[in-house]
């Protein structure tokens, strides 16, 4: 479990759109179960951006560990060669 910190992170970040999803239909109704759908892509948009962001990183390190990950933006930080990302 030691390599992987940044999988675990985006995973349990995403755990939350279950949360709205099952908020909608268990409201028993149509037009909450379509807010909650509304919400549920928000939701999905927002993070596979984040997913993205997080992924660009990895491959310019080249590891998923979040220390070495922290360790390895000392000399450069990574605002500098993913800024055309963000």
């Amino acid at each position: 479990m030691r390599g992987a910190g940044v999988l675990v992170f985006i995973t349990i970040s995403e755990l939350s759109i279950y949360g709205v999803i099952f908020s909608g239909w268990s409201a028993n109704s149509k037009y909450p179960f379509l807010g909650g759908l509304r919400s549920t892509a928000q939701m999905i948009s927002y993070s596979v951006s984040l997913s993205l962001v997080l992924l660009s990183i990895i491959f310019l390190n080249g590891t998923v560990n979040l220390l070495d990950l922290y360790q390895n933006q000392t000399a450069l930080p990574y605002i500098f060669p993913l800024l055309p990302v963000g």
